[in-house]
């Protein structure tokens, strides 16, 4: 049975130490523990599609900062922080949607980090999209048939863990580099301090927010 007292779930309270030194609540999450510095670290080094690609390494902050670019001027820094939740919760979309609760936390964790940065609750349409037509330019640049030590891939054959998008959507004429974890990691840094014009900083929470609030 899970009761609740305060602002804890108890049954619920499991938690992580983060790159920085937080202890984290992912099933019962609160703003002030989420840190720009985790978030980056955490989805530099996660292999997008569980690490099925064909390249070296292509993680969440790389796919992040794209769909970041992407995406209207407005809508950017959402973008970048659209699948920030997977820093805590790092279960892959269409496994996750199997499992409701594990969805549902994920959604609430979602909720706190972009309340943290100061962004709509709402994740916006342009949003959904970008995400969209990247993950099909993924697809083609990673899930096409690509021969190796003179036998087919696995992608070669049927993959129903390639989902269907929606078929007026195209491809992004772009390339996926597959940036090192490092790179990726400095990358997403960048972007954030490009979109709010403050850089990332080393203090309580490691955290600089838009509009200069902590």
């Amino acid at each position: 049975m899970i009761a609740v007292h305060g602002d804890r779930v108890s049954g619920l309270d499991a938690s992580l130490c983060t790159f920085m030194g937080i202890e984290f609540f992912p099933l019962s999450p609160r703003p002030e523990h989420v840190n720009l510095f985790d978030i980056a670290h955490a989805l530099a080094r996660q292999c997008r599609y569980a690490g099925h690609v064909a390249t070296e390494h292509y993680s969440l902050a790389e796919h992040a900062v794209l769909v970041s670019t992407l995406a209207p001027p407005e809508d950017a820094l959402w973008g970048l922080l659209y699948n920030a939740h997977k820093a805590y919760l790092p279960l892959p979309d269409a496994i996750e949607r199997v499992f409701p609760a594990y969805q549902a936390a994920s959604e609430r964790l979602r909720s706190v980090i972009v309340r943290r940065f100061g962004l709509p609750a709402e994740e916006p349409s342009s949003i959904r999209e970008a995400a969209e037509r990247l993950r099909l330019t993924e697809q083609r640049a990673f899930f096409k048939n690509r021969p190796r030590y003179d036998r087919p891939s696995a992608a070669a054959r049927v993959c129903r863990a390639i989902e269907a998008v929606q078929p007026e959507l195209e491809p992004y004429a772009i390339p996926i580099v597959g940036l090192a974890p490092s790179l990726a990691e400095r990358a997403f840094l960048q972007r954030f301090h490009a979109l709010t014009g403050k850089p990332p900083h080393d203090g309580a929470l490691g955290a600089a927010l838009p509009g200069g609030t902590r």
